[in-house]
């Protein structure tokens, strides 16, 4: 789905880590080196900006 929104051309991705232990981070972390136009957020770092509980 990541890809075929991005081949549009027209849209920015953003995901949002849920800082399970899956990998899904890690992953999302990869994929926003490869592309600029995907854009990650961990749960982790919202907690510590924005004191969200957990």
């Amino acid at each position: 789905m990541i890809t075929r929104v991005l081949a549009t051309g027209t849209a920015d991705v953003l995901i949002v880590d849920d800082d399970s232990p899956d990998g899904t981070g890690a992953l999302a972390d990869q994929m926003a080196q490869a592309n600029p136009a995907i854009n990650v957020v961990h749960r982790s770092e919202i907690r510590l900006r924005r004191g969200l509980p957990a």
